[in-house]
């Protein structure tokens, strides 16, 4: 009888034994290391039926304790940028509509991009987080990509193309005149773009000509919109060359 309970204390004891190695498995593997696995066994010593469930801590959720609204990234000391921004799901940050990034810190709204001509960032970069990031060894850089680091001899390098195709004006030869189409896409607006202004007196007529360049880093092509009105001085009156001396009076 004595060995009968020795032998049945020390399955019991096996049977713990292997309770508490699985605990520990279980706890670690299933639990995330985020709660303790709950076992709850129903049975005798040999024929056992084991089942049970993660008590997870303290602001942490799911099946296996893997969920923390608390843990994802912070923007402005706020996590996931505050409820503007986003919220926190399960480690990771769910951006509102106009909030992009992995803590919702970025602005999906382009309109601080915008450049003087209607384009992102004048044609020479992308917008991120509303700011112009100029292409990857473009000759561009600026708040919005707007100044080229070489291209200050451009203007006159496209002076007397603009003076030939747009005023019939210059030194260009008729042949030399076509042969700027050619290389520039030269065409009149209304209103030059800010962007690369240049400015010249036509000598022909003495009046003043504006116009623009816009340089393609990715297609090498250059756009040229010319002002189609000059600036010209008025002529004076003869009651005012009169005044100041230059023709008698009859």
């Amino acid at each position: 009888m004595l060995v009968l309970r020795c032998v049945f204390f020390f399955v019991l004891c096996v049977s713990d034994r292997g309770s508490a190695q699985e605990h520990v498995d279980l706890k670690s593997s299933k639990c995330s290391r985020n709660g303790d696995y709950i076992i709850n066994t129903q049975g005798t010593a040999d024929i056992g039926n084991t089942n049970g469930r993660c008590s997870c801590y303290q602001f942490y959720y799911g099946d296996n304790c893997e969920c923390n609204d608390r843990s994802c990234n912070y923007f402005n000391n706020s996590l996931c940028g505050g409820p503007a921004h986003g919220t926190c799901v399960c480690g990771t940050c769910s951006c509102n509509p106009r909030y992009t990034g992995e803590s919702c810190g970025c602005t999906t709204n382009t309109d601080t991009c915008i450049s003087s001509d209607g384009s992102i960032c004048n044609n020479h970069g992308y917008c991120e987080c509303g700011r112009c990031s100029c292409y990857e060894g473009s000759r561009y850089q600026g708040p919005l990509c707007e100044d080229c680091k070489d291209c200050n001899n451009w203007c006159t390098k496209l002076k007397a193309c603009v003076q030939c195709k747009i005023f019939r004006t210059g030194e260009l030869s008729a042949e030399g005149c076509d042969n700027c189409s050619d290389r520039y896409d030269i065409y009149p607006v209304d209103t030059v773009p800010e962007y690369s202004l240049c400015v010249f007196k036509d000598l022909d007529d003495n009046c003043i000509f504006y116009f623009g360049y816009l340089i393609s880093d990715q297609h090498n092509e250059i756009s040229v919109p010319v002002q189609s009105t000059k600036d010209c001085p008025t002529p004076l009156t003869r009651r005012m060359k009169i005044f100041l001396g230059l023709i008698n009076e009859e």
